[in-house]
């Protein structure tokens, strides 16, 4: 795996084709590496609050109504992540990217040592609005690297992603059972968030004005109301897409365990959906670009829909978790393929396409989760798989409307 991501980087390298006079080849392949490290890190922090939360729970004597809404303020933190795309194409990428990793480490910092429910919230809220910051400057940053392989670069840093979300809670629960203190969790984050703190801001200094600000960008509010509208029809698949993508990951265990898995084998589904989505990325990654996003994202779309069908329909317990597992192949280029889609339009409003689809995202997870438990207790648990089909059906024909009455170039 680790040759074939090599030859996939290589590859990005020989593809591109520097603009006249360029000569910083090089350090296109450096600032995406620290990217990817940065969403490594990133994604390891802010999935680690899985095994965290029951034991803050405990330490901070919360019934479970309160722990999920404790839990949810990190949502709401990402809702205002258009406003941070907005400023990494007014400003510069990195320095969002170097202020959002400041960001991740105080909220890091200061959630390992909250003394009550009210700072940890408030700690959770400032991760959130840095999640919801890094993700936007650094989809559009690495989309413009490389501008004739933006499929490729995205959906190889999103990978990123998936090594983070796989390590966050496996080395969580490592850290909580050996030092039996969840504040570790967040403490032991701290050394590489700095380091890569730092590293970033290297790459300000290194990288010409000229590199990270290529054209124009969106300086206005009437240009940045204009993305959000213009761009809305596209940036509302990653609204259904999260929904579904996100909504699997936090029901499946509990449905499964419902129809009669051990908590085991539910567990397990889920860390095998999101690494075969991890593995999905490596193997869509060079085919979006040859392919186009468009019907890229359409076939993975229809595939994911209908694998979702056969693990929904009745049928032996096993056989379903092998359709839910093997899911995650079919999701995985949608939402890099999404933000790379949106950012290859409109390049001067890379960060503000970025953001909205990330807001919308994280709408979607709100609107599935809570519609899910809705179906859940009002018709039975095997019935709340279909609300992810729902999801899924709905940003299929979104997209093939999209591609039926294409944007304005």
């Amino acid at each position: 795996m680790g040759i074939y991501f090599q030859n996939l980087l290589s590859r990005l390298q020989h593809d591109y084709r520097p603009s006249s006079g360029e000569t910083h080849i090089a350090s296109r392949k450096t600032s995406w590496t620290v990217a990817f490290a940065c969403f490594v890190t990133y994604a390891y922090v802010v999935t680690s609050f899985g095994p965290v939360l029951p034991r803050l729970s405990e330490d901070f004597a919360l019934r479970p109504h309160l722990a999920g809404i404790l839990a949810s303020l990190y949502s709401i933190g990402g809702l205002v992540a258009i406003l941070g795309g907005w400023i990494s194409d007014r400003a510069d990428r990195i320095l969002v990217t170097i202020i959002s990793m400041v960001a991740l480490a105080a909220s890091s910092l200061l959630l390992g040592l909250s003394l009550n429910p009210f700072t940890a919230g408030s700690c959770l809220i400032l991760m959130g609005i840095a999640a919801g910051f890094l993700e936007t400057a650094l989809n559009a940053f690495v989309s413009d690297l490389y501008p004739e392989k933006r499929g490729l670069s995205v959906n190889l840093l999103h990978v990123g992603w998936n090594v983070g979300s796989t390590l966050g809670p496996s080395l969580a629960a490592l850290i909580i059972v050996i030092t039996s203190s969840w504040r570790r969790v967040y403490l032991v984050a701290l050394p590489a968030l700095v380091f890569l703190s730092f590293l970033s801001a290297g790459l300000y200094k290194i990288e010409p004005k000229s590199y990270r600000k290529d054209a124009p960008r969106c300086t206005s509010i009437p240009v940045f109301a204009k993305s959000v509208s213009g761009f809305l029809p596209i940036t509302l698949i990653g609204f259904f897409y999260v929904a579904a993508e996100m909504g699997i990951s936090t029901w499946l265990a509990f449905i499964l365990e419902d129809l009669g898995s051990a908590v085991f084998e539910a567990g397990l589904t889920t860390g095998l959906y999101w690494g075969f989505m991890g593995v999905g990325r490596f193997i869509w990654a060079p085919a979006t670009d040859r392919i186009g996003y468009e019907k890229s994202i359409t076939i993975a779309s229809g595939s994911a829909l209908a694998c979702m069908i056969a693990a929904a329909l009745p049928s032996p317990l096993h056989i379903k978790m092998g359709f839910w597992i093997l899911l995650g192949l079919f999701l995985a280029p949608i939402f890099p393929t999404l933000i790379a889609w949106g950012t290859s339009m409109n390049p001067t409003a890379g960060g503000t396409i970025s953001g909205l689809i990330f807001t919308l995202g994280t709408l979607g997870l709100f609107s599935s989760t809570s519609l899910t438990g809705l179906v859940a207790a009002s018709f039975g648990v095997e019935a709340a798989q279909y609300v992810f089909v729902f999801f899924t059906t709905a940003m299929l024909v979104n997209v093939l409307l999209v591609r039926k009455h294409p944007l304005d170039r």
